[in-house]
């Protein structure tokens, strides 16, 4: 939160917008001509996200997102529109639009995981609800914004201690429950485990995917219960030609999924935290059930 949200992204936001009050009533004006690299490294990195979103990569999402803050912030450092010496009033206005427009962008991209925070924003720059859709549409040239008001607080860690502190001796006097059950809410029982259908499935054909970094198309055989088209987001960690012939775990019984790519039936298992690694089968026939 200090490092990342509050020092980069909110910065975006808390340092133009005043400005833009102090110098221009409050009104953006059309984005700098000279940021035309800088807009398309912007909209490039957000294209993407909307699929890591759906691939429940949340963590590349927050590092793409804070890798657009960076591209943002080095353009807001370089250029000083609040330096007169340096500026002409029309180049400020154009600057601090820009860098308003880069931080707009990060919230909206980040709205699924701070939903308040980026309501805030398009209430403070009197914007439509954030979408994939708009999300990249510049602000309306002479659209007069509200003045700033505080998005987020940096951790204060003299706070933290002493709400650990504070809660310390009920933490260690306390025995831990005999139920499981109540400690955690994940926990599902065996009949909704069985209903989970694993099957054995045989790569017939792995292929890249146009227009998609982190996607491999799998054609693979189940056996009696026919083919199935299933995109698995592993090809960071795994080339395509690596799995034609191997025998994967697939979640049969999951229901389709229309992506951007094309249609997903079904899903295929991998372990690991960081590295994530295709289960990869043997000494079975496509199509057997995994218990």
């Amino acid at each position: 939160m200090n490092s990342d949200l509050v020092n980069k992204i909110i910065n975006l936001i808390s340092r133009t917008v005043p400005l833009l009050h102090r110098h221009f009533q409050g009104k953006v004006s059309a984005m700098d001509p000279q940021a035309k690299t800088l807009i398309k490294d912007i909209k490039k990195l957000a294209h993407g996200i909307e699929e890591l979103y759906r691939n429940r990569d949340t963590a590349q999402v927050v590092r793409d997102v804070v890798a657009i803050a960076d591209l943002a912030n080095r353009y807001l450092q370089d250029n000083a529109p609040w330096d007169s010496n340096k500026n002409t009033p029309e180049q400020t206005q154009q600057q601090l639009t820009t860098a308003l427009w880069a931080g707009k962008v990060c919230l909206a991209l980040l709205k699924p995981i701070l939903p308040t925070v980026a309501e805030q924003t398009e209430k403070m720059l009197k914007l439509k609800t954030f979408t994939f859709d708009n999300l990249l549409e510049p602000l309306e040239v002479n659209l007069a914004i509200l003045p700033y008001t505080r998005l987020l607080e940096r951790l204060d860690m003299k706070k933290v201690t002493n709400m650990t502190e504070a809660n310390q001796s009920a933490i260690s006097t306390t025995t831990a429950p005999t139920n499981v059950e109540k400690i955690d809410s994940n926990l599902i029982n065996i009949d909704e485990f069985m209903k989970v259908d694993l099957r054995a499935a045989l790569v017939l054909e792995a292929k890249t995917v146009d227009g998609a970094d982190k996607l491999i198309s799998l054609s693979l055989d189940v056996g009696p219960l026919g083919k199935r088209h299933v995109l698995t987001g592993l090809r960071p960690h795994v080339e395509p030609e690596a799995l034609v012939g191997k025998t994967l775990v697939l979640v049969y019984n999951l229901a389709p999924r229309k992506m951007k790519f094309g249609v997903s039936e079904g899903m295929i298992l991998a372990g690991g935290d960081k590295v994530p690694v295709p289960v990869i089968l043997t000494g079975v026939t496509p199509g057997d059930k995994i218990r």
